[in-house]
């Protein structure tokens, strides 16, 4: 390898092991990242086997192509691996720093049950099951009818809408024509969960009695989850989880 091919090649070397490894720290746990760790280390001496192998003199003796094809390969496998393996290093500390953490099963604080949203619907539902879906919630929160989103893209790109986009759920709003908000998830349980916080907060400001007070947030909070918890428990530990944990 000349001088002028060197500088590039230890370049990408060092940039994709950095690269790499930050990828599959941060993104990837248990069987999937020691799977993803093996293919991701080899991958540079496989590559580099089959290019040596591919270069060799036809010309040659069976011995001498294989004294060539060893000696070049541990050759330039030591130039790989000097970089190689301090960059996935580095790449994997950073990776592991920025990590997003594990969503518990359960809330620290109280101990109660978290939905398990981890794992897409397989099946998908139809538009029509998960307004089905919608509405039994509904009826079972005291809710109007009325109030919940429309389904299917809302008519003039206005108002608050539950559709099916791909492989994902979507609860969104527009108003005046620009979205307001947008919500996204592979789990029905979980976009509808998204759905009836804001139903639960449209009852809770109806129920509580008086305009608001020094106390008002956490009555309307406990009157939320209580809504939430009445269409399923698991959902108001969920909403007293994300109190606990606001998101930054």
């Amino acid at each position: 390898m000349n001088g002028s091919n060197s500088v590039p090649m230890l370049a990408l070397i060092v940039g994709g092991g950095c690269i790499g490894a930050f990828v599959i720290v941060r993104y990837l746990r248990g069987a999937r990242a020691l799977i993803a760790w093996a293919l991701w280390l080899s991958a540079p001496f496989v590559a580099l086997g089959f290019t040596l192998a591919a270069q060799l003199d036809p010309r040659l003796t069976q011995q001498q192509a294989n004294y060539n094809f060893s000696f070049g390969f541990v050759l330039l496998s030591i130039f790989i691996a000097v970089p190689w393996l301090p960059a996935n290093l580095v790449g994997g500390l950073i990776g592991l720093w920025l990590r997003k953490p594990v969503r518990p099963t359960v809330d620290p604080v109280t101990g109660q049950p978290l939905p398990d949203w981890r794992r897409p619907d397989d099946p998908m539902l139809s538009l029509d099951q998960l307004g089905a879906l919608m509405r039994d919630a509904a009826a079972l929160a005291g809710g109007d009818p009325a109030r919940l989103p429309d389904l299917g893209p809302p008519p003039y790109n206005e108002g608050e809408y539950l559709n099916r986009e791909g492989p994902d759920y979507v609860y969104g709003g527009f108003d005046r024509g620009h979205l307001s908000f947008h919500h996204r998830s592979s789990v029905a349980d979980g976009i509808l969960y998204r759905v009836f916080v804001d139903q639960a907060f449209l009852l809770a400001t109806e129920r509580l009695a008086g305009g608001p007070d020094a106390d008002y947030a956490e009555r309307l909070a406990a009157e939320m989850r209580a809504i939430l918890a009445t269409i399923d428990p698991a959902w108001g530990s969920q909403f007293a989880y994300e109190r606990a944990n606001p998101k930054r």
